[in-house]
């Protein structure tokens, strides 16, 4: 008997170390993961002069064999401005960019190469710059690299000469 139980006794004290070890590993994140999400795309930076007269970008996206054309309006971009901490409070403020920038909504875009020809157009419709670029979308990770992945983006920036990927 007395044998059999410093055998239960070691496997239980081997099962209880991989128990710990295992909560111990890494294997789960530092802190809870929340329902953030986001959207899969490309974002497209127009930058000055070239942003002041666009008004959307349109966009043929191929990728693993299948293209796809889609419209985005462009917004103005702003950046942070002023900003600092009270105590626990923080706060910034919202500064306006000579930029605009839009995104290009692609449900199921995943991380393989993708063949982006844009067509950055004024109000009226008129083209005022084209480019075309290869851009590979990367898995983002909105709750941080320990929650799992988000969808799959990349960003472009757009000026008069060329497009080049962020």
């Amino acid at each position: 008997m007395p044998i059999a139980n410093s055998r239960i006794a070691r496997a239980a004290t081997l099962a209880l170390t991989l128990v710990v070890a295992a909560g111990c590993s890494g294997g789960s994140p530092s802190r809870p993961c929340t329902l953030v999400a986001t959207m899969p795309g490309i974002g497209v930076h127009v930058a000055a002069p070239l942003a002041d007269g666009a008004g959307d970008v349109q966009a043929r996206v191929c990728q693993e064999g299948a293209c796809r054309d889609v419209t985005a309006r462009l917004q103005p971009a702003t950046g942070t401005g002023a900003n600092g901490c009270d105590g626990d409070v923080c706060s910034a403020v919202a500064t306006p960019l000579p930029d605009k920038r839009g995104f290009l909504d692609l449900p199921g875009i995943t991380t393989a190469p993708a063949l982006l020809t844009l067509t950055v157009r004024d109000a009226s419709g008129a083209v005022l710059t084209t480019g075309e670029i290869t851009v590979t979308p990367e898995e983002t990770h909105p709750n941080g690299p320990d929650c799992g992945g988000g969808d799959a983006q990349a960003q472009v920036l757009v000026t008069a000469e060329a497009v080049t990927a962020l």
